[in-house]
């Protein structure tokens, strides 16, 4: 099995991830407008980082527009050696939207969604209690989300420095400079009867 390190992405392919990442419905020719590329490199590219797995488009929904008011976040401590079976366990069950093992205090992570306490009492009661190998359960409700994005930023290898060489200014300028383009062609057309 051959294991491939982080994927590398050059400046075009940034520029291109990012531009995605502010509208998933722009067209090839607004994105290569953006980037300043041709549309038929941004097809080509788009479709060898989608092959790679590293841009995926899909539909996000908001939760609480479709009933899932209350959200939780479940701490689990299990048996030595159920982590996997606790963790497929976990899996199957529609109310669980990430599930992650843990090392630390706990094993594992989870967090659901329910439409009301009572549904997420019930599961915290039912649904966890008849899964074998569970030791521990600690559990925080969400009552206010402060921040929850789904756009990953692509940072410079190294970090960002607290003073910026003046080619680094340039690029940070040009990518200001296309945002405002990506942004612009997402305004809403006018039109007249």
């Amino acid at each position: 099995m051959v294991v491939e390190g982080p994927a590398r992405l050059d400046e075009v392919d940034g520029h291109i991830v990012e531009a995605f990442r502010g509208n998933g419905r722009l067209s090839n020719a607004q994105v290569a407008r953006a980037v300043g590329v041709s549309e038929a490199t941004v097809r080509r590219r788009v479709h060898r980082l989608v092959d790679r797995r590293i841009l995926k488009f899909a539909a996000l929904t908001d939760p609480r527009r479709l009933g899932l008011a209350v959200e939780a976040l479940i701490g689990l401590n299990v048996e030595p050696g159920s982590l996997d079976e606790v963790g497929r366990e976990l899996a199957t069950m529609d109310q669980v939207r990430f599930l992650g093992l843990a090392m630390g205090a706990l094993d594992i992570l989870v967090v659901a969604r329910f439409p009301s306490l009572d549904a997420w009492l019930s599961f915290r009661s039912t649904e966890l209690g008849r899964i074998k190998g569970i030791q521990r359960i600690e559990t925080f409700q969400i009552v206010k989300v402060l921040k929850r994005t789904y756009d990953w930023i692509f940072e410079e290898p190294g970090g960002m420095e607290d003073t910026e060489t003046p080619a680094r200014d340039t690029k940070r300028r040009r990518r200001a400079s296309r945002r405002a383009v990506v942004a612009r062609s997402r305004k809403p057309v006018a039109t007249t009867r």
